[in-house]
């Protein structure tokens, strides 16, 4: 489909930047212990299949050492993630999902939280 990783990136930065400019979303760069940039979380309010808005969670994490990060691609794989209920979080983003979800409930006003 690609001729090669620019092209990929290109389209990622068109369908990154669409979603982004129609959703209401939270985004965290998740960084290494060097301060280098590794993974994407992404918290967005989406319409259900039933039509209420509800969150949905993303995300997307390199492999360190074989890939270099880069923010079109991470943001467009978290967007992928967003309503696959088979997307296991790695255990490294748990603490970051945690924070996430304490800032989505300011921010995210109109969805009642539960618990």
């Amino acid at each position: 489909m690609f001729t090669n990783k620019q092209e990929y990136v290109n389209f990622c930065q068109d369908k990154s930047r669409e979603f982004l400019k129609s959703h209401k979303y939270l985004l965290r760069y998740m960084k290494n212990k060097h301060g280098h940039k590794t993974g994407v979380v992404l918290i967005a309010l989406l319409d259900n299949t039933e039509g209420r808005s509800m969150l949905f969670f993303g995300w997307s994490k390199c492999h360190v050492g074989l890939d270099t990060f880069n923010k079109w691609i991470g943001i467009y794989k978290a967007i992928q993630r967003l309503e696959d209920p088979t997307a296991k979080l790695p255990s490294s983003f748990e603490d970051a999902f945690n924070d996430m979800t304490l800032r989505a409930r300011h921010y995210f006003k109109q969805i009642s939280f539960e618990g």
